[in-house]
């Protein structure tokens, strides 16, 4: 029996809805590498973050890498001893590398990974003009792929709207050309908003435990003309797409996304070209419900 000897972490919470363990296992047995496994490894908030612990401790216990997801990926920065370029310029992690010296090396495969699925689905989001709800660490990486794929506007949206602004005014610097609007989710400013073609949800709103949340205020309709995509995947159709596939416009969940951002970083840990028709399988195999 072939020994464990290479083990990637999934680093998060809650973590009891993801899909990746399942994808990259079904991934790392497709190519015959039999000493690799991908764990969930829950990091709870409470009673206090022990991020910077959890981290470090990927070095110690000799892992390969590992995927970050919520609500850490921007506050495993300060802790890494390198980053990419893109993940340099997004402000968030959300894949990790061990390198062969022992250093946490931070990557960003998650913007890239929805441009993909993006493209899946016949949408190029070039020359759109895209409204982003949310601003945590995958809006970041979101709103930094989507610019460099050349859309023609985006507004940004968040309770706090600090922190809307904060991504607009980095973005601004990188993409000085692109219309940016920022402002706060509430009923108000999404009456006030111009027409935007490609919408998308980067909150945690509509994700178990808050399933019965949506970040959309159910008296303003979309229309056909609407493209409405979720980051969400668990479940797979949130309150946010049955409400906008009631209205009519075209919904797309985060299943696509989460297969081809795990497929970027599944050649960053081995090395080797993700085989992504057998990943894409074991999550239309095994949907969420």
């Amino acid at each position: 029996m072939v020994g464990i000897e290479n083990v990637v972490a999934l680093i998060g919470w809650p973590l009891g809805h993801s899909m990746s363990p399942l994808i990259q296992n079904a991934a790392f047995l497709e190519l015959g590498l039999d000493s690799w496994i991908y764990v969930a490894m829950p990091v709870s908030k409470y009673p206090y973050i022990r991020i910077k612990e959890a981290i470090l401790g990927l070095k110690a216990l000799g892992f390969k890498g590992a995927n970050i997801t919520v609500p850490y990926k921007e506050s495993v920065v300060p802790y890494l001893d390198q980053l990419s370029d893109d993940a340099r310029n997004i402000g968030a992690v959300n894949t990790v590398v061990v390198d062969e010296h022992g250093s946490l090396v931070g990557h960003n495969t998650d913007g890239l990974g929805l441009i993909k699925d993006l493209h899946d689905h016949q949408i190029n989001p070039a020359e759109l003009d895209i409204l982003l709800l949310g601003a945590g660490g995958s809006a970041r990486s979101v709103a930094h792929s989507l610019l460099k794929e050349g859309c023609l506007g985006m507004s940004i949206l968040n309770r706090n709207k600090n922190k809307a602004d904060d991504i607009a005014n980095k973005l601004a610097q990188a993409f000085p050309k692109v219309k940016l609007r920022t402002g706060v989710l509430d009923k108000d400013t999404l009456k006030q908003l111009p027409h935007h073609t490609l919408v998308i949800n980067c909150t945690s709103l509509g994700m178990r435990p808050y399933q019965d949340q949506m970040p959309w205020d159910e008296n303003i309709s979309f229309s056909k003309s609407h493209i409405v995509y979720d980051l969400i995947y668990q479940p797979a159709k949130t309150k946010f797409l049955a409400k906008a596939e009631a209205d009519g416009a075209k919904v797309i969940n985060g299943l696509g996304m989460l297969v081809h951002q795990g497929a970027l970083a599944f050649k960053l840990w081995t090395g080797h070209e993700a085989p992504l028709k057998r990943m894409k399988e074991a999550a239309i195999f095994f949907p969420p419900k």
